[in-house]
């Protein structure tokens, strides 16, 4: 009898999960706004793991706020990474907004650099950006706390 409890607590444990993850998914997939918040944060990890100069620079900024995370890869598959990679945006905002602006500003890169730099800052800067990385953040952090209960 207890082995068969045990299967059928395992079972919902693992259905709960999968219905989690579904419904995740599917409230990022629906919004467009989310997948443009999404698609930010590739693109700004993108961005500064592409060049080591921009790495340094970014890190430069992020060390001198305690509570700010290293930038992760926001990977598609796991909750948790997104979780981690959107803390980690949310906490270092005003960071990664300097060290795009330090990079834009600065003469030490090209010009098609600059420009794509000055271009992620003004997308930061929008009021739908900051919206959904409260959002995503306070969402995210609820379904890694749920998701590490079960």
């Amino acid at each position: 009898m207890l082995i068969r409890t045990c299967f059928i607590s395992n079972a919902f444990v693992r259905l709960t999960q999968v219905l989690q993850n579904l419904v995740g998914l599917s409230a990022v997939d629906f919004c467009v706004e989310a997948v443009s918040y999404f698609g930010l944060l590739l693109c700004l990890y993108a961005f500064f793991v592409s060049s080591t100069h921009r790495w340094v620079v970014l890190m430069t900024h992020v060390r001198e706020q305690p509570e700010c995370l290293v930038p992760k890869h926001p990977l598609d598959t796991r909750w948790s990474a997104r979780a981690d990679t959107s803390e980690t945006f949310y906490k270092g905002y005003h960071q990664f907004q300097s060290a795009l602006q330090e990079i834009s500003l600065g003469d030490t890169q090209n010009s098609s650099t600059r420009n794509e730099a000055d271009a992620l800052a003004k997308h930061m800067n929008t009021i739908e950006i900051a919206l959904m990385c409260e959002l995503w953040n306070d969402l995210l952090q609820r379904f890694n706390s749920s998701s590490e209960l079960l």
